[in-house]
């Protein structure tokens, strides 16, 4: 999930509203002129409705890489959301050596082995249901951008390619089926 956060760090702004904020308007101009290896992430488009700006950590280009393993079945993308570890854990944990002790995460989707928890792994494994939110609302901002220019297979590998809007409202149905009496677990 750690590999989803730079998601978060977007904004879409309409120019009027960036042409009402001087100081704003004039350190995000020097930017842009003073720092040519961070343009990259400031975008521009031209709609109907007038210009937007997109400041984002994440560019058009590694959107789709980064949603392609979030949107997989088979690591993040579950029926009831995105779990904050990869399902791939599961058959292969994730060891480490330190001091020569050896460690690893292992995929624990309800209770944690180790009792160093509390017994309760809902900080990985699980759904972590406001992170989710985040990564909806991280997506609309996108799709505010970017429209129906930027589309991506979701789930990866189905072959249904869908607007970042849908994807956001597909997570939102999955998220909701927590709360749904009858839904399969």
């Amino acid at each position: 999930m750690v590999s989803l956060i730079p998601l978060f760090a977007a904004e879409t702004l309409k120019l009027d509203i960036v042409n009402r904020l001087p100081g704003f308007k004039r350190r995000m101009q020097w930017f842009i002129d003073n720092r040519p290896d961070f343009r990259e992430y400031v975008d521009m488009v031209e709609t109907a409705d007038g210009v937007r700006r997109l400041l984002s950590i994440v560019t058009r280009e590694q959107m789709p890489h980064i949603l392609r393993l979030m949107l997989d079945e088979g690591e993040l993308l579950s029926p009831y959301g995105i779990r904050a570890l990869s399902q791939v854990h599961r058959q292969h944990p994730y060891m480490v050596s330190c001091n020569g002790l050896d460690y690893q995460v292992c995929y624990e989707p309800a209770k944690s082995s180790p009792g160093l928890f509390g017994g309760n792994s809902n900080w990985r494994g699980p759904v972590w249901f406001p992170v989710n939110y985040l990564i909806i609302e991280s997506l609309q901002k996108f799709y505010y951008f970017f429209g129906d220019d930027l589309k991506v297979e979701c789930p990866t590998g189905s072959g249904h390619v869908m607007s970042l809007w849908n994807v956001g409202s597909e997570l939102y149905r999955r998220l909701t089926r927590i709360f749904q009496r009858g839904a399969r677990r």
